[in-house]
């Protein structure tokens, strides 16, 4: 396993019902049976390669706990920088209908409305198991009355010319790249979330072409693609009968090419 004292100490502090600082610092003490029991029970199934976060529940993004299972992709740190990049877009209290497509647990949609005082966000997912997390959220870090859920195919349901602000983590991984990730990634993460079509650039472009048309005039797109897959994006949407302008490439926390932003001009 990665990490795997990280691991351990996660599950003996979620086991204990302890703080993992507890962990640290406090190595006196003990746990009950039920919690010894529960405890192994968690590292017998981590050592399987289910994920630390379906194990305790939950994942930290942007400095707040969000809860999450296997109906939802598990958040990553890189996808943090979205978040960023609105900051400088957005200015804190800009009074913007946003949407956070393919929303999974919501990480980025209920990140924004805690940020941001004035967005309203629609988040719109496939998955209705995904959508009551994403819901589940909202409620838990005080943004319920902004932030909405609806099930639909990308932007497909939203009005015409209505948002101010999209973000997007879509599906991107190609089936090759899917046959060489991890067994903790294949055999517990969602494949609906994971798998983007044919070299993994369909699904991404899909929803590129459903979200220009809910944008208005003006507003901003923010999207998550995979480390070889922004600049082609990127480049396509450069073209000139595009209806795109300001389109850039950013890097992740490795430097990859990893997020494409841009502005609808028409």
């Amino acid at each position: 396993m990665d990490s795997p004292r990280l691991s351990a100490e996660l599950l003996l502090a979620h086991a204990g019902r302890l703080r993992r600082l507890d962990i640290l610092v406090r190595p006196e003490l003990e746990l009950e049976e039920d919690q010894v029991e529960t405890f192994r029970d968690l590292v017998r199934r981590r050592g399987h390669g289910e994920p630390v976060a379906y194990l305790v529940g939950h994942k930290e993004f942007y400095g707040r706990d969000f809860q999450v299972g296997p109906d939802v992709l598990v958040p990553r740190p890189e996808t943090e920088l979205v978040i960023d990049l609105c900051k400088e877009i957005a200015a804190f209290h800009a009074k913007w209908r946003i949407a956070d497509i393919c929303a999974g647990s919501g990480n980025l949609g209920v990140t924004l409305c805690c940020e941001f005082p004035g967005f309203q966000c629609l988040m719109a997912d496939v998955s209705l198991p995904a959508l009551q997390m994403a819901r589940r959220n909202a409620r838990r870090l005080g943004v319920a009355d902004r932030a909405f859920v609806s099930q639909q195919g990308f932007a497909s349901a939203l009005g015409y010319g209505t948002l101010d602000l999209a973000v997007c983590n879509p599906p991107y991984i190609s089936p090759a790249e899917y046959s060489s990730l991890s067994r903790e990634i294949v055999q517990f993460e969602p494949k609906i979330a994971l798998h983007g079509g044919r070299e993994g650039l369909e699904l991404p472009w899909r929803a590129v072409g459903s979200i220009a048309s809910r944008l208005r005039p003006g507003g901003y797109m923010i999207l998550e693609t995979g480390r070889d897959q922004a600049r082609r994006i990127a480049s396509r949407m450069s073209r000139s009968e595009s209806c795109w302008d300001n389109v850039r490439v950013h890097l992740d926390l490795r430097g990859d090419d990893r997020f494409v932003s841009a502005q609808r001009v028409w």
